[in-house]
């Protein structure tokens, strides 16, 4: 029974480390916000170059979890 409780606290220590150290993977809501507004800014200007840009997530149009999608009435 020790062993179980001793292996159950073990596993919640790894749960709550893991969960704290993957924070960083994502992106927050400003940096959401801060790659709309370039895409757009960017789409306006040239839709082609914008198009190979987010594809390649040049330009910073891919980060962490972060990336530009889009669609229209045709189709993505």
């Amino acid at each position: 029974m020790k062993t179980l409780k001793s292996l159950l606290a073990f596993a919640a220590v790894l749960m709550i480390a893991g969960n704290t150290a993957s924070a960083d993977e994502f992106g927050t809501r400003d940096q959401a916000k801060a790659m709309l507004d370039r895409a757009v800014a960017v789409l306006k200007a040239d839709k082609g170059r914008a198009l190979d840009l987010f594809t390649s997530g040049e330009g910073g149009f891919i980060n962490k979890d972060l990336y530009v999608f889009g669609w229209g009435r045709t189709g993505f």
